[in-house]
């Protein structure tokens, strides 16, 4: 029997970790506006079937929110968040989101002004960490 539920566990252990949130930086776009502007806009994709923070961990504030951010020697005019989120928080340089929910995105928008290399990363307690670099045109 004990061979028995030391199997049960290893699935449920395994499928468990199949499930966790998976982060990913997808679908970087970068877009001349004119007059020395430039859009970038990333999607955030979590592919895994949990979310970044669970119900019980958004009530109480048990960890931090997933942060993204732009990392960039240009001037940053604006930050927005394309997609609809419940509740969020931007300023210009780092956008702070809630949660991201399983099998979900987030799509994001920064506004700048100046060329140079611009790095967008993404900062989660249970997603991970990861970056993205892109550059103007």
């Amino acid at each position: 029997m004990l061979e028995y539920e030391a199997h049960r566990n290893m699935a449920f252990i395994l499928y468990a970790a199949m499930s966790t949130p998976d982060l990913k930086i997808r679908d970087v776009k970068v877009q001349d506006e004119g007059s020395g502007l430039t859009s970038i806009a990333a999607t955030i994709v979590n592919s895994g079937m949990m979310p970044t923070h669970s119900a019980q961990d958004l009530t109480l504030h048990l960890t931090g929110p997933d942060i993204i951010s732009l990392n960039t020697k240009a001037e940053i005019i604006s930050a927005e968040i394309i997609a609809p989120i419940a509740k969020d928080s931007i300023n210009s340089k780092q956008i702070t989101i809630d949660n991201i929910g399983g099998n979900d995105q987030v799509t994001v928008r920064w506004l700048v002004k100046g060329n140079g290399p611009h790095d967008i990363s993404v900062k989660s307690i249970k997603g991970g960490m990861f970056n993205a670099s892109v550059h103007s045109r």
